[in-house]
């Protein structure tokens, strides 16, 4: 399952823990949130995902019942998945700091092969909007003149 799904797996029976891919810090955890989370596995037939955290590494734990008699015996199972860290600036710093530079790909982050491509089609849309904005600013006093002359000659 582990290399099938990437996900490791916890077997449990009446309250313990009877074997698991992987030996994970919250196996302890686990007959806790199968109790805590009993009443939503018989109804939906499995929890909804439960975040666990432990020192500083989280997870996301499902839990679900076996069918049959072994449901009489509280036996359940339990999959669970290491939950990656929050991108935050200073995650992302440390990161690469731990990063040997030698490693880097620093030929795909350069830019290669100068500037791009002119495009006429953009320079002139561009020269357009440049013109029509400032001529506005000439091309409007006209307007106001002859709209302060009009109200000007309304009586009031």
């Amino acid at each position: 399952m582990k290399r099938v799904l990437d996900v490791d797996v916890a077997f449990l029976l009446r309250g313990r823990v009877l074997a698991s891919s992987a030996q994970l810090p919250i196996l302890g955890q686990l007959p806790i949130i199968v109790d805590q989370h009993a009443e939503e596995m018989a109804t939906n037939g499995r929890s909804l995902p439960v975040a666990i955290d432990q020192g500083d590494e989280g997870y996301l734990v499902v839990v679900a019942p076996f069918a049959g008699e072994a449901e009489d015996h509280k036996a359940a199972y339990a999959l669970v998945v290491p939950r990656r860290p929050a991108v935050t600036f200073s995650y992302l710093a440390s990161q690469l700091l731990a990063t040997d530079p030698k490693t880097l790909p620093w030929m795909q982050l350069a830019p290669i092969g100068g500037s791009p491509p002119r495009e006429a089609l953009l320079q002139s849309a561009v020269l357009v909007c440049l013109v029509v904005t400032v001529g506005s600013f000439f091309a409007v006093q006209p307007l106001i003149d002859l709209a302060k002359h009009a109200s000007s000659s309304l009586p009031f």
